[in-house]
């Protein structure tokens, strides 16, 4: 008998009972917050009660591989071949439950942030509303590598690299408008080529329509939903509809709600940086660059690129509804109405 192997797996057993070694490094639950939802909380219970029973399993497991191995093995024997796959198997059932722990406490943390995010959106709409603002402001004053790479490209009359150009949702910024395209699954929208469809998000985005955020059967951009902020390793969105009202979305819910359908990214831009990104996409139209034309007087459109830099005018906000357009950086930057500036590009391509 080798005493090293026999001493080692003597260890093992009993570090598995005595020393803590299944719940070394386990977390523990996080406890499910009252004012959740009803359905959120029932949920979470479930997820709980499971993780509970689970690790129940494992500490019983883990006594009856003490209890049978505790005394060691014989290297090479059957014996030691089992007791090392019992053994492997013990720590993949610790870490895989080590992750569904983490995750469910994830959960936990998220809804908890979500639900913040939404009360305070209905009993301090004021508050809120100017907490929003900021971060939009910081966010456009912060982040330019995109709009500087794009006024580079145009005058040099080339594609902008996409390095900094929102790709996924993780991409984006407090105050992003997503334009969603029409659900082509439903009777009362019809698919329209990609090209059309680029040109005409732009045309509803510069007009002012896409700001109602209401779905119209011949509107490119059939909903518009504002990007608020990352809580607790989760995406918030406010999104308003006639039939809901204004409600936080998370990341899970609005891919559920809006999956298989065309995103397009308006990325506000404060006054200083709107007003030169315009000029040098107007111009670089009005000189007939490769790839860019104007469409009306209020977007610049580079096919080619996949980009384009818009101007919307007139837009205004409507009392005190806080629809997601509603609470747009453009109306924090430029309360006169003279010209909110974005620039927009397809999501994920």
């Amino acid at each position: 008998m080798n005493l090293r192997v026999r001493k080692s797996l003597q260890c093992l057993a009993l570090g598995v009972a005595l020393a803590g070694w299944l719940h070394a490094g386990v977390p523990a639950l996080e406890p499910i917050p009252d004012e959740l939802p009803q359905e959120v909380r029932a949920a979470l219970a479930r997820r709980q009660a499971e993780l509970r029973q689970e690790l129940s399993d494992l500490v019983k497991r883990n006594k009856a591989f003490a209890a049978k191995y505790g005394g060691g093995v014989v290297e090479g024997s059957p014996e030691e071949a089992a007791a090392r796959r019992e053994l492997a198997a013990l720590e993949a059932a610790k870490t895989k439950y080590v992750e569904a722990a983490r995750q469910f406490n994830q959960d936990v943390e998220g809804e908890g942030a979500k639900w913040r995010e939404q009360h305070e959106l209905t009993t301090s709409a004021g508050p809120w509303l100017r907490k929003q603002e900021a971060a939009v402001r910081e966010a456009a004053g912060r982040h330019k590598e995109w709009r500087q790479e794009v006024v580079a490209a145009i005058e040099e009359g080339r594609e902008p690299a996409p390095a900094h150009r929102p790709k996924e949702l993780k991409d984006l910024l407090p105050g992003d408008i997503l334009l969603f395209t029409p659900d082509t699954s439903s009777a009362g929208s019809k698919a329209l080529p990609a090209a059309d469809r680029f040109y005409r998000v732009l045309d509803d985005l510069c007009k002012g329509n896409v700001f109602r955020a209401l779905s119209r059967e011949k509107s490119p951009a059939a909903h518009a939903l504002t990007f608020v902020k990352e809580a607790n390793g989760r995406l918030l969105f406010l999104d308003h509809t006639p039939k809901v009202g204004s409600r936080i979305l998370d990341e899970k819910q609005l891919v559920k709600q809006y999956q298989g359908r065309g995103i397009y990214v308006a990325r506000p831009q404060a006054p200083v940086d709107g007003k030169k990104l315009w000029g040098v996409a107007r111009e670089a139209a009005l000189q007939k660059k490769p790839g860019f034309g104007l469409l009306g007087d209020k977007a610049v459109c580079s096919e080619k690129a996949a980009i384009a830099v818009a101007t919307a005018t007139g837009l205004k906000l409507e009392g005190n509804r806080l629809g997601p357009i509603d609470i747009t950086p453009g109306d924090f930057f430029d309360t006169s109405g003279v010209g909110k500036y974005f620039l927009v590009s397809p999501l994920g391509k």
